[in-house]
């Protein structure tokens, strides 16, 4: 019995010590539990914020998603509506960007094209430089016409001066025909100075016997008027012999002048030829540009057709993609093998075709520098043409002048013949008055003899009828007062038919003046024709060296892209780098669902163990359960996010490259604008130029107008003057007759009133004067046989000069004729030319038209040209939000990549505590097999105490199990072993000690150390810190 009592004292004893045991085990849950609630509350609290951040994420990738489907439907339409306008632009250009969208895609596709794209761009030089050579040749084909239209000016200019000289010959016949009418009135008036003549003689008969002394005298004065006439007439033979020279002279130029007409017309069938041979290079320009032209067109639809082709593989690629997605089963890993390998195979098959499309281009290369030759021909062919239309035109330019020279002689010498003419003619009229007069005072003189011997049988006869008619003389001298005032009107009409005359000279004077100075705006209209082609010949020299400029320019921009490549070559690399690194991170992703499968079992463990909280393990449940779906979440939005931000890059590059596109784009269309506004600015020029030509022309014709008006009204003029004049040659024929008529009467009457005068006198003193008379009469009659011999000797002269004078009015008709037959040739090579003016303006007409075709071309391409520059704006403002939208996606991409990192960091937090957690299982797996030992110690000692065991055990396994810090596992378990032997407290203390020792060797254990002392030694805040920085 006293046995038994201390062995129950001792299971009582002991029983009490597990009961504190237990109970402060029971403490230590507690307090693991709410530590183990409180780190739930915080996990909530963090996966709600997860949440939060996820829907943030959410959003804002949704928005962004969003923000990108409008990017690619505005990119889709900017494409269509680069397509669209593509159709309507240049061939040449569509060409180009049609393939710069190609490679484009294929550096999409593959990183690997990139040397394939340099030969490519090698190519697209090439084709840049065949279409610069295009554009030369159009732009040649445009200087050729412009030159062309030049020369059509030139040639409508020279038909204008041709034309004005045809109208100045018309005018010439008019005032040769006046001339002609004024020599039959001439001859008119000769006649009718004969008339005059002949009543001057019956005027002389009435009045021989009272006039007879007064005659006498006014016979001796004319005797000396009429040697001075001589003199004179001598002097007019002098000069008619220098005009005869002049005549000579003017035979010779009319010679000249016909082999100068001929060589025009050689040089105009020259030309025709020359027009001939550059519309043949044009029509074989035109068809090398039509065929050019085709396989342009053939490259376009082959380039559309691989387009389609591309975008039909991707739209094959983002059905496979969606198939993919749709694959749950199939690891990460796979599907990017698999879509590699599918992109791998594609890309192949894709540098397959651009290899054939790039021998296909090699031989088109091989074929365009074939018509290379025919260019450098044609242009040969066009500078020999040049050449011979300089020629051409400097010929024409001496033919001009020298028809100007000839015209100018021509008028002179047609206005001293008519001046000669004139002056011959009052000569003539003189000359002939003269002869008249003397053969008249001869015939008189006759008369006078005849009548002295007969007057002295009369007298005696007439003194009986004196008397009856001394009164019918009184009446006989009113009718002469009568006839003397008819004369005295038939002279004032010739006054002013004389005045009327010289009107007329000073108009022709004035209508020469007015072609002189026609003639020197013809010659200012030339020099500054020259000048514009000196002009011309500038601006083209500063073309070319704007051209050179270009194609610095040009060479200058290409090494910049070849760099900005290399750029881009060293940016892919690195992004190749970073999707590395980003696989390794998605692998490390890949590993964590297992991580959380054996957390999850754990976890498990641990509510079947704890059921007494079951409540706030099932919290925790939901909220671990929670969390792997939103792990598992985020693993997928990762993914997307990923995926995104790929498109988004792939969308940056994209961007990019349509910006340096754009930038190409708008430096093209503001080179193109430059040249436009040089085309516009030259136009401008040429456009004025015609003005300033079409006024002239204007001013001209109506100049020509002015002289044909003037010229019809001098016609009008000469038509009532001629008028005029037939109306005085009635009344003179009217006035002659009766002067006729009262002559005879005149006769009769005055013979009675001589008979009535002697009557009248007294006979006895008319007797005496009679025979004093008759003695004077003799000493006259010697007298006038002296003057009748003088008289004789000047009639053989006058004969000798009018003989002289008839052969010269012979020659002068001759040369007449004769100038007349060649201003009949000349009006027939006029009729000639102006056949080829009106080729010539029918040519010219075509060309306006076509002028005006390629006017309105270019008017609709500035017009599509406005419609592009609003496209391009409306891209650019497009891509302005685009890029907003990007900074902002940027912005949110670094947050995302902030709560990347966090995630990592946790990520890592969780590897670590795994870490700990493996060695504290091994701890704890050390503990049982040591409590194990004590557990058998104890079953050999009492037979009571095999219970604790059973109670303990399953709390040493859940701390086995546990994902809780190792420090109260350890503590709990090492307590009870101290309690349940005192001999091993020394070992518990020793291995705690070693164990803290392990965890400060390393470093990175250290920090695992806080938690566990905070816990057993119950640190504040500070302290823990203070524990931190020393660990750190």
């Amino acid at each position: 019995m006293a046995e038994e009592k201390p062995t129950d004292d001792k299971v009582l004893k002991g029983l009490v010590r597990k009961t504190k045991l237990l109970e402060k085990e029971r403490d230590k849950l507690v307090q693991q539990e709410t530590t183990s609630q409180r780190a739930i509350a915080t996990l909530k609290n963090q996966v709600e914020e997860l949440l939060l951040e996820k829907e943030e994420s959410k959003k804002s990738l949704i928005h962004f998603m969003n923000s990108a489907d409008e990017a690619e439907q505005t990119l889709k339409r900017h494409k269509e509506s680069e397509e669209r306008n593509k159709a309507d632009q240049e061939k040449e250009r569509a060409m180009l960007n049609e393939k710069l969208e190609a490679l484009e895609l294929a550096e999409k596709r593959q990183e690997e094209m990139t040397k394939k794209i340099e030969e490519l761009q090698r190519e697209n030089t090439a084709c840049q430089e065949r279409l610069e050579s295009v554009e030369k040749l159009k732009r040649e084909s445009l200087e050729l016409q412009e030159k062309i239209a030049g020369l059509d000016q030139l040639r409508l200019e020279n038909a204008q001066a041709l034309s004005q000289l045809g109208d100045k010959n018309k005018t010439l016949e008019e005032k040769i025909k006046t001339l002609d009418q004024l020599k039959e009135k001439n001859s008119a008036l000769e006649e009718e100075m004969k008339v005059l003549d002949q009543l001057k003689k019956e005027n002389m008969a009435l009045v021989e016997n009272t006039q007879t002394l007064d005659q006498l005298k006014s016979e001796n004065a004319t005797l000396q008027e009429e040697l001075k006439i001589l003199e004179q007439l001598k002097k007019k033979n002098a000069t008619l012999e220098e005009k005869a020279e002049r005549l000579d002279q003017l035979e010779k130029d009319k010679s000249t002048l016909e082999e100068k007409i001929k060589e025009s017309d050689q040089l105009q069938n020259t030309i025709t030829a020359l027009k001939n041979k550059l519309s043949q290079q044009g029509k074989e320009s035109e068809e090398k540009l039509n065929q050019l032209q085709e396989n342009l067109s053939n490259e376009r639809e082959a380039s559309t057709k691989s387009l389609k082709a591309a975008e039909e593989e991707k739209v094959k690629l983002e059905g496979k993609i969606k198939e993919l997605e749709t694959r749950p089963q199939e690891t990460p890993k796979q599907k990017s093998k698999n879509a590699a390998n599918k992109a791998k195979n594609e890309m192949e098959a894709k540098l397959k075709v651009a290899l054939k499309e790039k021998e296909d281009l090699e031989k088109q290369k091989i074929e365009w520098t074939k018509p290379s030759e025919d260019q450098t021909e044609l242009n040969r062919a066009l500078e020999l043409a040049k050449k011979e239309l300089e020629g051409v035109q400097a010929s024409e330019k001496k033919i001009a002048q020298e028809l100007i020279q000839l015209k100018t002689s021509v008028d002179k010498e047609k206005q001293d013949l008519s001046d000669k003419i004139k002056a011959k003619t009052n000569s003539l009229n003189t000359v002939q008055k003269e002869k008249k007069q003397i053969e008249e005072k001869c015939e008189l003189l006759k008369k006078e003899n005849a009548d002295l011997k007969t007057q002295t049988d009369v007298l005696t006869k007439e003194l009986e009828k004196l008397k009856k008619d001394a009164d019918q003389t009184k009446q006989s001298g009113k009718s002469l007062e009568k006839i003397k005032k008819t004369l005295e009107e038939t002279k004032q009409k010739l006054q002013k038919t004389t005045e009327a005359l010289d009107k007329l000279k000073t108009e022709k004077e004035e209508l020469t003046k007015q072609s002189l100075k026609n003639q020197t705006d013809f010659d200012q209209k030339l020099t500054s024709a020259q000048s514009f082609i000196q002009e011309l010949t500038q601006s083209k020299e500063s073309l070319e060296k704007e051209k050179d400029s270009l194609v610095h320019q040009l060479t200058e921009s290409k090494e910049s892209l070849a760099k900005e490549k290399e750029s881009l070559c060293k940016q892919l690399s690195e992004t190749e780098a970073n999707l590395e690194d980003t696989f390794n991170k998605l692998k490390e992703l890949e590993e964590l669902p297992q991580k959380v499968v054996s957390l999850e079992a754990q976890t498990k463990t641990l509510n079947n163990k704890l059921k007494g909280t079951d409540e706030a393990l099932k919290v925790a449940k939901e909220s671990l359960n929670e969390r792997d779906q939103e792990l598992l979440e985020a693993r997928t939005s990762l993914e997307q996010w990923e995926k995104e931000q790929e498109n988004t890059k792939n969308l940056t590059q994209m961007l990019n490259k349509t910006k340096n596109q754009l930038s190409k784009t708008e430096q093209e269309k503001i080179e193109m604008t430059e040249q436009l506004n040089q085309v516009k600015q030259t136009s401008e020029s040429y456009k004025s130029q015609l003005q300033q030509l079409r006024s002239d022309h204007d001013a001209l014709t109506k100049t020509e107008s002015e002289l044909k008006v003037e010229i019809g009204r001098l016609n009008t003029k000469i038509q009532s003057n001629a008028s005029e004049i037939h109306i005085l040659q009635r009344e003179r024929k009217v006035a002659v007759d009766d002067k006729n008529k009262m002559m005879d009467e005149l006769q009769i009457k005055q013979a009675e009133f001589e008979s009535s005068q002697s009557m009248s006198e007294n006979l006895q003193h008319r007797l005496k004067e009679n025979e004093r008379i008759l003695d004077e009469l003799n000493e006259k009659m010697v007298a006038l046989e002296e003057t009748r011999l003088m008289a004789e000797r000047s009639k053989s002269e006058l004969e000798k000069c009018q003989k002289q004078w008839n052969t010269e009015r012979l020659r002068l008709e001759h040369e007449m004729n004769q100038k007349e037959q060649d201003i009949s040739q000349l009006q027939s090579s006029k009729k000639k030319f102006e056949e080829s003016t009106v080729h010539l303006k029918d040519n010219i007409k075509s060309l306006e038209e076509e002028l005006k075709k390629i006017r309105s071309e270019f008017e609709e391409k500035q017009r599509h040209i406005e419609t592009l520059e609003a496209n391009k704006q409306e891209l650019i403002t497009k891509l302005e939000q685009v890029e907003n939208e990007m900074a902002k996606n940027s912005e949110e991409i670094k947050e995302k990549n902030k709560l990347k990192l966090e995630l990592e960091q946790t990520k890592n937090h969780l590897e670590t505590l795994k870490d700990s957690q493996n060695k504290e299982l091994e701890d704890l797996r050390t503990l049982k097999d040591e409590v194990r030992k004590l557990s058998k110690v104890q079953q050999a000692v009492t037979p009571d105490r095999p219970q604790s065991p059973k109670t303990t055990s399953p709390s040493s396994n859940s701390l086995a199990t546990d994902g809780f810090p190792r420090s109260s596992s350890r503590t709990s378990v090492s307590s009870l072993s101290g309690n349940s032997t005192k001999d091993e407290d020394d070992l518990n203390t020793e291995y705690l000690k070693n164990v803290i020792i392990k965890f400060l060797e390393s470093k990175t254990t250290r920090a695992q150390l806080i938690p566990v002392l905070t816990m057993m030694l119950k640190f504040s805040p500070e302290e823990v810190r203070r524990l931190q920085y020393i660990t750190s």
